[in-house]
């Protein structure tokens, strides 16, 4: 075997495990959503969205002096907006569940 067929199944390995963790967090945040309290559906949303602060400062810090002002509020509003898309995907199921939750409350009574 040669690196390149290594690489090759490495990076399917990588992929595979990738999409194995997002199905894991769907299915945690699924789950969460649909318990009787509505606090633990957040958690999830709420830390995806903290952790979007820190990837907009850690790649700042990295980028330190790269560019102008104006490039790097652009740039940091992009990483922002990008790093948020698990955060509008979690929050989507969320209030999904809760919407359907009150509806078939509605519908019992």
């Amino acid at each position: 075997m040669n690196s390149t067929n290594i690489q090759g199944i490495i990076g399917i390995f990588v992929v595979f495990l990738f999409i194995i963790l997002i199905g894991i967090f769907i299915a945690l945040q699924l789950f969460l959503s649909n318990r009787k309290s509505s606090q633990p559906g957040l958690v999830l949303p709420i830390l995806c969205f903290v952790l979007s602060f820190v990837t907009v400062w850690g790649f700042e810090k990295h980028m330190a002096g790269s560019g102008g002002t104006i490039t790097r509020i652009l740039r940091g509003l992009l990483i922002f907006l990008i790093s948020n898309i698990p955060t509008l995907s979690l929050a989507c199921i969320y209030y999904g569940y809760r919407q359907r939750k009150k509806k078939d409350n509605n519908e019992i009574i």
